[in-house]
């Protein structure tokens, strides 16, 4: 049995995605815990909307039934679909323990001699908790109830503006994975569907304190050109066309409509 901090991240784990859910095969089993701190919070509003786009398309491209394949030596993780090999370049960033709950970061995983060009992601997530005092970007391990392995990479993967990140069970736990590779950046001809799509989704998916906010992020990364009145947003794409959305009070969305430009329409 593996204990805290002593987690084994071996190469050639193999498994397979033994969902039938799509994103959650992906392991985007995110929740937001009502003790996370505040300035965790911050950062994972400006990245959870992206990163969460970028984990739906990475679940399309894999569909519901792969097998992976970790090779640490290599530093790269292979997936095989019904209809194509992907071998990409990865980061580890950290493991999540079934036993003591927690999540550990990879820097902090001594036991299983990650080499440290591996570390690298890691190592830029830590930096920025330790200059802006996010401390669950600092300290070695994670319990759940303060923020899960999800939550945590959701937020990591756009710090280090990864392709998408993968979560890969193992025994009593799991390996999560940043991909950097272009392959499967994410591909969009038009971002107005995919906000309009996207956005909702991941409200469904996890409780965000200010939807407000996290929707103002997501319209900056796909460049679209912002306005706001009281609580309203409109954001207008070069190309795409027009996002608008209301929210209460307490940035809670109440309303999500889209206009796209004829030729994408």
């Amino acid at each position: 049995m593996m204990t805290p901090g002593r987690r084994a991240v071996g190469s050639a784990r193999l498994g397979r995605a033994a969902d039938g859910a799509v994103v959650k095969s992906l392991l985007l089993d995110i929740s937001v815990m009502a003790n996370v701190m505040n300035k965790l919070q911050e950062v994972f509003h400006e990245h959870a909307a992206a990163s969460f786009d970028k984990q739906r398309y990475l679940a399309a491209l894999l569909g519901e039934d792969f097998a992976w394949d970790f090779d640490m030596t290599a530093g790269n993780l292979t997936i095989k679909t019904s209809s194509k090999i992907f071998c990409l370049p990865v980061q580890v960033l950290g493991t999540e323990s079934y036993v003591s709950n927690t999540f550990l970061w990879s820097w902090a995983n001594e036991a299983s001699k990650i080499p440290s060009r591996l570390l690298q992601a890691a190592y830029t997530v830590r930096a920025l908790g330790e200059k802006e005092g996010i401390l669950e970007f600092g300290e070695p391990e994670v319990p759940a109830q303060v923020a899960s392995g999800d939550y945590l990479c959701l937020a990591a993967a756009g710090i280090c503006s990864g392709s998408a990140y993968f979560r890969g069970p193992y025994g009593n736990g799991a390996v999560f994975l940043l991909i950097r590779d272009p392959s499967i950046n994410m591909q969009s001809d038009n971002p107005v569907k995919r906000i309009t799509a996207c956005f909702p989704e991941l409200l469904s998916a996890v409780s965000l304190s200010d939807a407000r906010r996290a929707f103002i992020a997501y319209l900056n990364f796909y460049g679209f050109k912002l306005s706001t009145e009281g609580n309203a947003v409109v954001g207008v794409h070069s190309t795409a066309g027009r996002v608008s959305a209301r929210f209460d009070g307490l940035n809670r969305l109440t309303e999500l409509a889209a206009e796209m430009f004829p030729t994408l329409g």
